[in-house]
């Protein structure tokens, strides 16, 4: 099964590896969340607030956090 981190999209990716650089704290330690993570449900508030911070997303709801991902073939 994937990891959140192999089903993050590219243009995320980039803009997450960007953002470490500036951001190392609050951005690695995101970034090993989503290594371990398989589905966005299992991620904690403040690692959804990161993500919205960082990569300057306007809205906090379910489907703005599920357009970050590639959703085909989660389960191989």
């Amino acid at each position: 099964m994937k990891t959140l981190y192999d089903r993050l999209k590219p243009e995320y990716k980039t803009l997450l590896d960007q953002e470490a650089e500036k951001f190392p704290f609050s951005t690695n330690l995101l970034m090993s969340n989503l290594k371990t993570m398989h589905f966005y449900v299992d991620l904690r508030y403040g690692d959804i607030a990161i993500l919205i911070n960082h990569l300057n997303l306007k809205e906090y709801n379910p489907l703005t956090i599920d357009n970050l991902f590639n959703n085909e073939n989660t389960i191989s």
